[in-house]
C-alpha cells in the first residue's frame, strides 16, 4: 500500500487494450492490481473508447494497422491526456498489458513505492523506460525515422535502445514538451510505420523497426531523458537479484512493480528515510541525472548481412581465416552455446586466447572438408563453430568449470533450485558450490551435454531434463544411507 511522507499526492495507473487476447485480461488484470496495491486511480483505455474521440480520426490511417493496434501510437496520446488532468505533485504511470498467460504472475507485488518517489526527485520528473544489455537503435530502428528526427549518425545507430515501458511522468515542461514531441513524430508515417525508406537507403545493420519504442529512444538521447539503466554499466546487480528471486516473472524489466524492487535494492538502504538524500545517489540506476552525460554506445559492429556474405566467400575459399565475429554470428541463434558464451564473459574479461584457439579449430576443420572434395556452406559452418567453442572451452579447463557451474545453474527450474537452496543453502553458501561442481562432473559423465544435444539447440529440453538430474541427485545420498 501508499507509504506516509511522499513526494507524490495522487498516483494514476494507466494501462491499454483494443479487446484482443491475451492483452484485454492481461490489461484489466494489472488495473484490478494497481487499485489493489494503493494507486488513486487506475485507466484501462480500450480501443472502443479511442474510436469515440477526434484522434482516432484524425489518425485513422495508422491507427487501424494491426501492428501494434496502430503501431502504438495512441501511448504518448493516452499518457498525455492523463498528465493534462493531473494536479502538480500527481504522477501517471503507463504500463504495456503484455503477451503472456492470465496468472503467470502476480502484476505488483506491492504499490512501486521506490520508482514514483525516484521520479518525483529527478530534474525533469519523468522516467522514460529502461535499457538492458543488447537492444542497438540502429538495429531497431528504420533509416528515415533517423533522418526526419535529425539523428542519422553513427553515433545514433549505435546508442542503446530505450525501451518504451514502464512509463513515470509528472507534470512539467519537460514532461510536456517531451509527450508532445514524442505524439507529433509518431504521427508522421515515415517515422512510425513500417513502410519502407525513402530519404536514404536503409542501413545494412538494420533489422526490424520498433516504431513507438524507436520514436522515444531518439528523443529520450537527443533530450537527455532520464530512464533505468540495467546494462552492465547500470544497475545490473539488482537488477540481477530481484530477476533471480521472480524467475516467474516474464521480461520482468517491463513490469513497474518489478522495476521498482530492483530500483530500491539498488539504491542505499536508507536512501528514502534521509532528509538529505540526493538524487544524484541514483546514479548508475538512473541515466541523465547530471548535464551532458554521454550516450550509451555499444561497440561498432560488422552487420549480420556482411558478415553472412563474408562467411559464404570464406567457406567457397579453402584455408581463408575467419574472424571471432563470423562466429559469434555464426552461434547466435544457439541458445545453448550462447549462454555458455555469456558465462564466459562474466568470468574471462580477456578472450584472445579462446577466441584463437576457436579459430584455429575452425579453419582447420573447414580446410579438411576442402580437402576431402565437400562444398560446406552456412549449415555445415554452424556446426563447425559449435565444435569450435567446445574445442576452446577444453583448452581452458580453469574456466570451464566456473562456466558449466553457472549454465547448469541458470537451467534449473525453480522447483530444482529451491531443493538445492533447502539442502545446500545457495550456490554461493555453505557447501552449495563444491556440490555444484561435483554434480556439473556428473552430468558431464552422461550424455546430456552432447554435441548433436548443443547443435539442437533446444533449452527448453534440456531444462527440464537437467532439473530432473538435479533432483535425482539431491535424493541419491540418502538412499545410499538408508
Amino acid at each position: 500500500m501508499r507509504r506516509g511522507n511522499s513526494r507524490i499526492k495522487q498516483a494514476h495507473f494507466l494501462v491499454y487494450s483494443n479487446g484482443t487476447q491475451p492483452f484485454s485480461t492481461n490489461a484489466q488484470d494489472y488495473y484490478d492490481s494497481a487499485l489493489a496495491v494503493g494507486f488513486d486511480s487506475a485507466s484501462h483505455v480500450t480501443e472502443a473508447e479511442l474510436r469515440q474521440t477526434p484522434f482516432w480520426e484524425e489518425n485513422r490511417f495508422i491507427l487501424e494497422q494491426p501492428r501494434g493496434a496502430g503501431y502504438w501510437l495512441w501511448k504518448p496520446w493516452i499518457i498525455l491526456r492523463k498528465l493534462r488532468e493531473c494536479g502538480p505533485d500527481d504522477i501517471v504511470i503507463y504500463n504495456d498489458a503484455g503477451r503472456y498467460e492470465r496468472g503467470a504472475f502476480r502484476q505488483f507485488p506491492c504499490f512501486p513505492h521506490a520508482a514514483t518517489e525516484l521520479c518525483a526527485m529527478t530534474p525533469n520528473r519523468f522516467i522514460h523506460g529502461f535499457i538492458g544489455a543488447w537492444q542497438v537503435q540502429g538495429e531497431y530502428t528504420k533509416r528515415d525515422a533517423f533522418v526526419v528526427m535529425d539523428a542519422d549518425s553513427d553515433e545514433m545507430r549505435r546508442a542503446a535502445q530505450v525501451c518504451a515501458g514502464p512509463l513515470l511522468f509528472m507534470p512539467s515542461k519537460a514532461s510536456f514538451d517531451f509527450l508532445e514531441r514524442w505524439l507529433e513524430y509518431c504521427r508522421d508515417p515515415r517515422v512510425l510505420t513500417d513502410q519502407p525508406d525513402e530519404l536514404k537507403p536503409t542501413h545494412p545493420q538494420f533489422r526490424d523497426h520498433r516504431h513507438d519504442q524507436s520514436v522515444g529512444s531518439i528523443l529520450a538521447h537527443q533530450t537527455g531523458a532520464h530512464y533505468f539503466d540495467f546494462s552492465n554499466a547500470g544497475a545490473v546487480n539488482a537488477s540481477e537479484s530481484v530477476r533471480q528471486r521472480n524467475r516467474h516473472v516474464p521480461r520482468l524489466h517491463t513490469h513497474i512493480g518489478y522495476v521498482s524492487l530492483i530500483a530500491a535494492r539498488a539504491l542505499p538502504d536508507d536512501f528514502f528515510a534521509r532528509a538529505d538524500a540526493h538524487i544524484n545517489e541514483a546514479r548508475p540506476l538512473l541515466r541523465n541525472l547530471t548535464p551532458d552525460e554521454p550516450l550509451p554506445l555499444h561497440a561498432e559492429t560488422t552487420p549480420d548481412s556482411v558478415l553472412e556474405e563474408q562467411l559464404n566467400q570464406i567457406m567457397a575459399t579453402p584455408g581463408d581465416r575467419i574472424a571471432p565475429d563470423h562466429l559469434r554470428f555464426l552461434v547466435t541463434a544457439n541458445r545453448i552455446t550462447n549462454s555458455r558464451l555469456h558465462g564466459l564473459h562474466k568470468i574471462a574479461p580477456d578472450l584472445g586466447d579462446f577466441w584463437r584457439k576457436a579459430v584455429d579449430h575452425f579453419t582447420a576443420a573447414t580446410r579438411q572438408l576442402h580437402d576431402e572434395g565437400a562444398e560446406p556452406g552456412l549449415p555445415e559452418a554452424r556446426r563447425l563453430a559449435v565444435e569450435a567453442v567446445r574445442h576452446a572451452e577444453a583448452n581452458f579447463p580453469e574456466w570451464r568449470q566456473d562456466i558449466m557451474t553457472g549454465f547448469v545453474w541458470s537451467l534449473l527450474n525453480d522447483e530444482a533450485r529451491s531443493a538445492f537452496k533447502a539442502v545446500y543453502k545457495g550456490l554461493k553458501r555453505g557447501n552449495g558450490s563444491a556440490e555444484m561442481y561435483r554434480f556439473v562432473e556428473y552430468l558431464d559423465a552422461t550424455d546430456l551435454f552432447s554435441l548433436e544435444t548443443e547443435l539442437a539447440g533446444n533449452d527448453r529440453q534440456l531444462r527440464a531434463e537437467v532439473s530432473r538430474h538435479l533432483l535425482a541427485w539431491i535424493i541419491r545420498p540418502v538412499r545410499a544411507s538408508a
